[in-house]
């Protein structure tokens, strides 16, 4: 039986002191793009309640009309006087591919978020202008840059509310942009899944057990 318990204690604070839990919904709120001087404010879009583990929104010339991006896409925005730039997430922009699905965890209050699957869609072209927080993608982005095609995200998360904010940048390979450094900083929510119930009601079955059984032997 103290087998017993010290197991369920250990179980208790191994889970406690981890206090990880992968995230389960993402949503964007707003936030802004920026590139040589010009930018814009993100709206959010159709799909701004974002898939984790999978990917969200087009290219908008492949589904339909350019005039309006907002049914294909994570965010639009006006590009300055550039015209209107969208945002969807894919595993390829037809220049690279391999690029992973959403995900993120909450360890100790910190927000972590894998968005390398970022994808901006401008005048006809797509382009990967994703990151990560774990490693950053470490390559020669072309003949003429040697550097990282992004850099680590940086977050912040506030668990009351459940708001957070992300920023990173990353140069743009090929299209109708290529070589330029962008800028991102985005808002919105994010929640986590939570320690399931039923290993705390079974943490409190053992101890309750526990303490009948020693009653008995007293």
């Amino acid at each position: 039986m103290r087998n017993v318990i010290a197991s369920v204690f250990l179980m208790i604070i191994f889970t406690g002191s981890a206090n990880s839990a992968a995230i389960n919904s993402l949503t964007i709120t707003g936030g802004e793009f920026l590139m040589a001087g010009s930018g814009g404010s993100l709206n959010p879009a159709v799909f701004s309640n974002m898939s984790i583990g999978g990917y969200d929104g087009a290219q908008p010339d492949l589904v339909g009309s350019q005039a309006d991006y907002a049914p294909f896409s994570i965010a639009t925005l006006e590009f300055g006087m550039f015209g209107a730039l969208s945002v969807y997430t894919a595993e390829s922009d037809g220049i690279r591919t391999g690029f992973t699905p959403i995900s993120g965890d909450i360890t100790n209050n910190t927000l972590s978020l894998d968005l390398s699957s970022w994808t901006a869609y401008w005048n006809g072209s797509s382009f990967n202008v994703g990151s990560t927080s774990h490693l950053g993608i470490n390559e020669i982005c072309s003949s003429n840059i040697t550097q990282n095609c992004s850099t680590a995200i940086t977050t912040t998360y506030d668990p009351l509310t459940g708001e957070f904010t992300a920023s990173w940048s990353a140069v743009i390979i090929g299209g109708a942009l290529p070589d330029g450094m962008t800028s991102w900083f985005i808002t919105g929510q994010a929640s986590a899944v939570p320690v399931p119930a039923a290993v705390w009601l079974f943490a409190t079955g053992l101890l309750g057990f526990a303490g009948v059984i020693r009653k008995r032997r007293i």
